[in-house]
């Protein structure tokens, strides 16, 4: 019963309100905004999950076009995927500086920041022709990483500390 009451009402403020700011939102979205809101991050989600299985079953660079759509519809933790399979060259050749750009938006977007904290500490601590090596950005970040309870944030500051 409550479900059939939440959808009339929704219904109701979709067809009276689309134009009308609403301060409920925080930001006098209105509500066709919040519900495009709301659709893409629904659309994020099947994108990204669809991209997991892809990974799961072989079929890397499907996955990867499917992160990149996904962090597109505003998927932070679909940029920390994209960044980590530039960094690791699956499914798309390797790029640090590509990896670069998409681990500083996810950890931007503040959605598992740790994997992005790491991947951006694992950029600048091999560094590539395009990026360079910055030993204190990448203990930085592996530090940060490891704020957020990100395990192998602790493997690459172990690392770093045992190589010097």
């Amino acid at each position: 019963m409550k479900k059939h009451s939440f959808l009339f009402v929704s219904i109701c403020l979709l067809l009276l309100g689309t134009r009308l700011p609403f301060s409920i939102f925080g930001n006098n979205q209105t509500v066709s905004q919040v519900f495009a809101e709301t659709t893409n991050k629904e659309k994020a989600k099947k994108l990204y999950n669809t991209a997991v299985k892809e990974f799961n079953n072989g079929s890397e660079t499907k996955a990867v076009a499917d992160w990149k759509k996904s962090a597109k519809l505003g998927s932070a933790l679909a940029e920390s995927q994209v960044a980590s399979q530039y960094l690791n060259g699956m499914g798309v050749k390797e790029n640090y500086q590509k990896a670069l750009y998409w681990a500083k938006r996810a950890y931007k977007h503040g959605e598992n920041s740790g994997m992005a904290a790491n991947t951006l500490g694992t950029v600048y601590l091999n560094g590539s022709k395009t990026v360079k090596k910055d030993y204190k950005k990448a203990l930085a970040y592996f530090k940060k990483g490891i704020s957020e309870g990100y395990m192998k944030s602790y493997r690459q500051l172990a690392y770093m500390y045992l190589n010097g």
